[in-house]
This record gives C-alpha cells, sequence and structure tokens, in this order.
C-alpha cells in the first residue's frame, strides 16, 4: 500500500508534469503565431551550391602526418583536410596569403588580418601578429615572417618563441609580374648552410649564420622575369629555378620559363620545352613544373627528358609530392584541388567542402524534361553547368571567361547565350560548347587612337524577339585615362556560324560622349548616354531607332556623371547614381528620389582596368520586383517599381554581387553570381532579420512566366485586399479556353499555373477580374 510520502510525491510530479505540458503548449502556440506573422523558413537565406572549389594558391602536408593538409583559398579562409584532400573543412575565415608547414604538427599562416600559429597539425590557431602578412619561411628553428610594418621582415631563431627586425638588404625593384597571391620572394636552404633567395628578377645568397648580409650573384640584364626557387633542400650546386614570362630563348638564360645551375647559381642554362612556370617541387630525382596555362611538366633530373602529364586548363599555384612514387600528385590551381593517383593518367577534382570561387555571371535556363540548368562563369576557371540545382558541376570550357555579369541568354530563345571580356562570346547549344570572335573580326579602332587599349563588354543586350541580334557595349581604356565608349550591333546567320554582319557607332562620331546601357523599351531600343559640354554632366536618354540619334527625355537630376544604372518599363523609370535612387511614372516628366547608402566597391575595376563595373537593375520574369546589385551592397529589392527598397542580404558572406538570375520555372527562385560562388534562395520568403515583405499597394497581373513557353506557364497576380478573383484564359479570337481561378482569394502575393497541353501553338490572354478592376496580358504558346 502506498504510504502519505508516496502518495504526496505522485500528486507533485502530476503537478509538474500539468505544468511543463502547459509551458509547452504556450511555446507551440507562440511559435505557430510567429510563424503566421513572420514567414521565415531557411528557405529565406541565401544557400551556397557551389561550384566546389576556389583560387587556392597554397598547398602543404606535414611531413610525419602527410594526410594532413592545409591549403589557402583567396578570399575564402584557410582549410584543413584530414585525408590527403578527399574532403575540407574551413579553420580560419580571414583571407589568407601563405602558409608554411614544420615539424611537430607546427603550421604557419599569413591573413590580411594578422600571422597565426598552430601547433597541432593546423587544429587550433593562435595570433602572433596583428597586422597584415604576406608571406612566411619556415626551416628548421627559423620562423621569418613578411608582414605590413615598418620593418616587413620579422624572424625567429628559436621556433617562433621571440622575434627581431630581419634586414634583407636588397635594391627595391617593382616585381614584375604581381597577380593573384603573388609572392615577390622565394627562398631555398642549401644542405652546406648556404641561404638562396630570390627577389624581383634577381637571385641572392646569404649564409644561415648571417642572414642580414646578402650578395646578389646573378641578374640578368633586360629581362622582365620573376624567379621563384624550387623549395627542395638543395644537397649539391645543382638546383632548378623558374620564370612565369617565357619571353627569351635558351642562349639568354630564362629559357622558356626554367633554368638550371651546376655551379652554386653563378650562371645558368635553359631547359627547353617548358614555358611561363608558375609553380616549382623536386624530389631527389624528379622536378614537377606547372604553368599558367594548366600543364603539368615531369622533368627526369637525370636525363633532363620532359613530359607532360597533365593539362587542367588553369594555372598551376602549389604541389604536394609526397606520395608520386605511388603515383599520387595533389595541385592547387586557381579553380581549387586537383588529384591523380595513377601518375597523371586521369585527373578529378578534390574539393568536397570549399564553395568559395569567384563566379562572375550566372544564367538559369530551361531543359527539356522542364529541368533547369544552371551556368555559371568562374574566374578564372571558366564555364560551369549544373543540371541538378547545384548538387554537381561540370566544366564545359576553361578557356572561356566573362567581365562581370556579361552573360545574358536570349529572351526568346534561351539556349543561345552571349558573353563578354575582352571578346565576344557565345554559345548555341545552352552552353555545351562556345564559340570566340576575336577584336580583330572587325574594325575596333577608335578615331584619334594613339596607344594601347585595353577594351572590356561593359553591358550586352539581345533582341526580346530575335535571339539572333545582340547589342555589345564596349568600353576602352589606356591604363588610367578614359580612351572612349563604342556600341556593336552585331547580326548572326544561323545558316553560317562564322558569319556575323556588324554595325559599329563610335561616341566620337557624335555629340554624346558615351552611353552606359540599354534597354528595351515599348517604344523601341533606349540608350542612356551622357553628353559632357565644358566637362559638365547632362544625362540623357536617347533612341537608337531611326539611324538618327535623337533625345527622347534629358535627366538634369542626376548629380555625377558616373555610377549610372536604369531601368525603363511602359512609363516607368528607375535610374539609380551613387547613393541617389530616382523614380518617375510618367516617363521622366516627375521625379521621386531616395538617398541610400551605397558604398560600390571598385575593387576589381582598380585592379585590372579594364571596364567600370558598378551594378545594374533587374526586373523579375513576372515583372513583380526590382532587384538592384552594386557591388559592396549586396541586393536590394522594390516590389513596388522603386519606390520603396529593402536588403534582401541574410544568409549571405559577401557584398560582391555580380549578377543574378531566375528559374525558367519559378519566378521567386533566385541565383546571384559572387565572389564566393553561386548563391540560391526563394525571394518571396523573408527572414526576420530583414524588414517584412511589403504589402502590395494595388492590384496587378503580372507578366507571364516563362514567356514563349511549353507547355506550362507560371501567371502571378497581387491583391492590396482580399477580394473575390476569376482568373480567364482567351484564344486569340476572343473564345473563352479555361478559367483558372474563380474564388475568395486574401491580400497578398499569388501564383497559379496554365497547364496549355492539347492546346495548339498560338497567341492566348490571360485575363483577371477583382471587383471592379480587369486586366489581361498576351502569352505566346510555343510547341
Amino acid at each position: 500500500m502506498m504510504n502519505d510520502f508516496g502518495e504526496q510525491e505522485m500528486l507533485r510530479r502530476f503537478q509538474e508534469h500539468k505544468v511543463n505540458i502547459k509551458h509547452s503548449l504556450i511555446m507551440h502556440l507562440f511559435v505557430l503565431v510567429l510563424l503566421m506573422y513572420l514567414p521565415v523558413t531557411i528557405q529565406g537565406q541565401w544557400v551556397n551550391i557551389g561550384p566546389d572549389g576556389g583560387m587556392v594558391i597554397s598547398l602543404k602536408s606535414f611531413s610525419d602526418q602527410p594526410d594532413v593538409m592545409l591549403a589557402t583559398v583567396i578570399n575564402s579562409g584557410l582549410y584543413r583536410s584530414a585525408d590527403r584532400g578527399e574532403s575540407w573543412n574551413r579553420v580560419l575565415h580571414e583571407k589568407p596569403a601563405d602558409v608554411a608547414v614544420g615539424n611537430r604538427g607546427t603550421a604557419w599562416v599569413c591573413t590580411e588580418k594578422g600571422v597565426y600559429q598552430s601547433n597541432d597539425y593546423g587544429k587550433t590557431w593562435t595570433s602572433v601578429f596583428n597586422t597584415r602578412g604576406y608571406q612566411v619561411v619556415l626551416h628548421d628553428s627559423i620562423v621569418a615572417v613578411h608582414v605590413n610594418t615598418i620593418d616587413p621582415w620579422q624572424i625567429s631563431m628559436n621556433y617562433g618563441e621571440t622575434f627581431s627586425s630581419w634586414n634583407i638588404d636588397t635594391t627595391h625593384c617593382y616585381p614584375y609580374f604581381t597577380g593573384v597571391g603573388y609572392k615577390p620572394y622565394s627562398f631555398m636552404f642549401h644542405e652546406d648552410g648556404s641561404v638562396f633567395m630570390t627577389y624581383c628578377n634577381s637571385l641572392y645568397k646569404a649564409v644561415e649564420s648571417s642572414l642580414n648580409n646578402w650578395d646578389k650573384i646573378y641578374s640578368p640584364a633586360g629581362q622582365s622575369c620573376t624567379f621563384i626557387l624550387s623549395y627542395y633542400l638543395a644537397a649539391d650546386s645543382v638546383f632548378y629555378m623558374c620564370s612565369r614570362f617565357a619571353d627569351f630563348g635558351p642562349t639568354s638564360g630564362c629559357s622558356g620559363g626554367l633554368i638550371r645551375t651546376h655551379n652554386g647559381g653563378i650562371s645558368w642554362t635553359g631547359i627547353p620545352g617548358i614555358r611561363s612556370v608558375t609553380a616549382l617541387a623536386e624530389d631527389e630525382t624528379h622536378l614537377f613544373a606547372g604553368d599558367e596555362s594548366g600543364k603539368i611538366y615531369l622533368l627526369d633530373k637525370t636525363d633532363h627528358s620532359v613530359e607532360v602529364i597533365g593539362n587542367l586548363g588553369v594555372e598551376i599555384r602549389d604541389f604536394d609530392i609526397r606520395h608520386w612514387d605511388q603515383g599520387e600528385l595533389i595541385v592547387a590551381t586557381l579553380t581549387g584541388i586537383y588529384k591523380t593517383i595513377n601518375s597523371g593518367e586521369t585527373w578529378f577534382r578534390s574539393n568536397t567542402g570549399m564553395k568559395e570561387s569567384p563566379v562572375f555571371a550566372v544564367q538559369a535556363i530551361p531543359r527539356d524534361n522542364d529541368e533547369t540548368r544552371l551556368i555559371a562563369v568562374l574566374n578564372p576557371a571558366g564555364v560551369f553547368i549544373s543540371d541538378d540545382g547545384g548538387e554537381t558541376w561540370q566544366n564545359k570550357d576553361p578557356a572561356i571567361h566573362v567581365n562581370p555579369g556579361m552573360l545574358q541568354k536570349a529572351p526568346s530563345d534561351p539556349t543561345i547565350l552571349y558573353g563578354g571580356s575582352e571578346w565576344i562570346l557565345f554559345s548555341r547549344d545552352g552552353g555545351e560548347s562556345w564559340s570566340t570572335i576575336d577584336r580583330s573580326s572587325f574594325d575596333l579602332l577608335l578615331p584619334g587612337y594613339s596607344g594601347y587599349i585595353t577594351t572590356g563588354v561593359i553591358d550586352i543586350t539581345v533582341y526580346p524577339d530575335d535571339a539572333n541580334q545582340v547589342i555589345f557595349h564596349y568600353s576602352c581604356h589606356s591604363d588610367d585615362y578614359f580612351e572612349g565608349e563604342y556600341f556593336l550591333n552585331g547580326q548572326f546567320n544561323p545558316d553560317n556560324e562564322n558569319q556575323w554582319e556588324w554595325s559599329i557607332h563610335s561616341w566620337y562620331e557624335s555629340s554624346y560622349d558615351m552611353y552606359t546601357s540599354s534597354r528595351f523599351a515599348p517604344d523601341g531600343l533606349v540608350l542612356n548616354t551622357v553628353n559632357m559640354p565644358d566637362f559638365g554632366c547632362n544625362w540623357e536618354l536617347i533612341s537608337l531607332f531611326p539611324d538618327s540619334l535623337e533625345a527622347i527625355e534629358t535627366l538634369d537630376l542626376i548629380p555625377s556623371c558616373d555610377d549610372i544604372f536604369w531601368f525603363v518599363l511602359d512609363s516607368i523609370i528607375v535610374v539609380t547614381d551613387r547613393n541617389v535612387l530616382s523614380h518617375s511614372s510618367d516617363k521622366g516628366n516627375t521625379w521621386t528620389t531616395t538617398t541610400v547608402n551605397f558604398c560600390s566597391d571598385r575593387t576589381y575595376h582598380s585592379i585590372f582596368k579594364r571596364y567600370p563595373f558598378f551594378g545594374d537593375i533587374y526586373l523579375s520574369p513576372d515583372q513583380s520586383a526590382l532587384y538592384l546589385i552594386i557591388p559592396g551592397n549586396g541586393i536590394l529589392m522594390s516590389q513596388d517599381m522603386g519606390k520603396t527598397w529593402q536588403q534582401m542580404d541574410w544568409g549571405l558572406p559577401t557584398m560582391r554581387v555580380y549578377q543574378i538570375d531566375f528559374s525558367p520555372y519559378n519566378p521567386q527562385i533566385a541565383y546571384i553570381a559572387t565572389d564566393r560562388g553561386v548563391f540560391r534562395r526563394d525571394m518571396n520568403i523573408v527572414c526576420i532579420h530583414e524588414e517584412k515583405i511589403i504589402k502590395p499597394e494595388k492590384i496587378s497581373l503580372y507578366q507571364n512566366y516563362p514567356n514563349p513557353f511549353n507547355p506550362s506557364t507560371t501567371i502571378r497576380y497581387s491583391l492590396p485586399e482580399a477580394s473575390h478573383v476569376t482568373l480567364y484564359i482567351y484564344d486569340i479570337t476572343g473564345r473563352l479556353v479555361e478559367q483558372l481561378v474563380n474564388q475568395h482569394i486574401p491580400a497578398g502575393y499569388h501564383t497559379v499555373t496554365w497547364d496549355a497541353t492539347g492546346y495548339s501553338s498560338g497567341i492566348y490572354f490571360a485575363r483577371i477580374i477583382a471587383g471592379d478592376f480587369m486586366q489581361t496580358k498576351k502569352m505566346v504558346f510555343m510547341k
């Protein structure tokens, strides 16, 4: 029988259980209410979908634990692998410059924010210098780091316990190559105690006991070489050095990118057949060299025979050769990690866990099986294609490069794509294969040209009803000096792949100095131009057709003369310049302006000086929203045609966004190209960290998407208040074909799908009726 104490205990536990249930119900009710008013879901965040890889400039493994590897990925961080590169985890998020490994699990890494040390094979890191680091050198007890201080080199002779200034007394010179991840110094420690160092195009020598005294022992006159020493511990007077550039013959001492010395660096002879070397490694019997085109060379150090064992199509930056005797070679490139386990017969990418490749452009096109194909152009990896939503990617052409945002599908035939860099690129099979039109195929010399110019495509406009006609906008510069701008109107002959007809217009030939972009409006093609009399600024919208340039609107509200991008739809014009967004609903007669805190990221432009890229305004396919992209500011969205804007950046690790495109089957699924990869998001879902969704201001029927379509299309409409809605489909004769909606619909944005299977190709009309409101949109069904 239960005593009083047992009954009391049971009652107490029962009461606690009731309280817990009550609290649980309250919490669940709170969550349900929250979800009713805040549409929060993980789909509302940007998700990185690849491609795997990144710009890897350093790759190192530990001698006593060779399965553990470290890799520095530009703009991403330091990655660690515990399985010889099969999978990777990021262990430091700061942008790295160099990494080196020592004995017993020690490692050092330089980043943009400091220099760090690890004593557990790269698992954890401790800050040593809190200033930017560029390069690190390890040898036995020596640790030397190149940092951003008054005394740039700091050296330790006791494994990094204490540091002092290191005087490398070399005559300052401007490095001949300053590309991605470039290191101006390279070092080699000789078995006899000598230390060799390269800086610019000279070779220096010191002894390990006196590292402040350097003697220049080799400097080829009149040669623009940037030397890299092999990092193998030399045991005799024969060692190797490579040069990135290959402008010199075998007798000049800098032949084909690879040279050899027999007398400790006093004189050098060239090794023919290897050009423009960017990475070098060696063991006792072999030398491994990689060049900027992606070729991997194997040199036998006995007979100096050279064999190409790989061609990855992208610049080689580092090697791991620890298991070469077993046929394994792991290579760092500017697009990620590659690996062979059969001495170079086959290669495969080994980047699982790395999704930080710079992507300059992305387009989403429909496939025959109602699936979406993603086409991404990586810098500098070329064209990648994914047919499974970004789960896997295929590198279709590593030689194809585009300027930021310069990839456009044709509206009337999305399998035709155009790209632009210094050349014009196009594909007519959905990105499977690509053709390039060199600048020399048409006359691009401007009147008054007086020197070398670099040319870049900064705008592409494909005719909406003719996939074979496209306009490219070129910008020409000589160093920092602006030379001029012009457009090319190209007409492709589908019956002859090599036949293009071009009409060229230079702004030197008109009263307009330049134009920034072109858009198709209902009245025809419209260009945005600038006329700068007496170095003033007067922006105008002009019409290109007929052939004479005729100003249709003058926009005198723009306060500066650059960073202009704009959008036209019907009578609506949206213009942005620096920190001002301007909106007009009457073709520019009246304007409203909004001040926003833009901070345009000009880094890429300032480095390459080939083209201005300041952003763009995109219209969603169903015309329900505008998206404003400015590198350095992420993405802004407007659901009222530019009157108000909200940030859409939640989950996005970078603000440098280059292009946005949308699913051909769901206009709310967006894909963006960024310097960290391709990201995907459902734009119809807003996270609690962003502003709430804007309530529709008016009833609207948006353009169906896709259009033309086959066989189904999505129709989107908005309601500011709940209303009874009917939505009909009519054919071109006015006959009612189908009723899609006939019910009471709550306020908000809504979609409905029409499947035209069983109907004939042709023009159809979607008509919405809600109260006294009626609107019609034309649709094209094309089998």
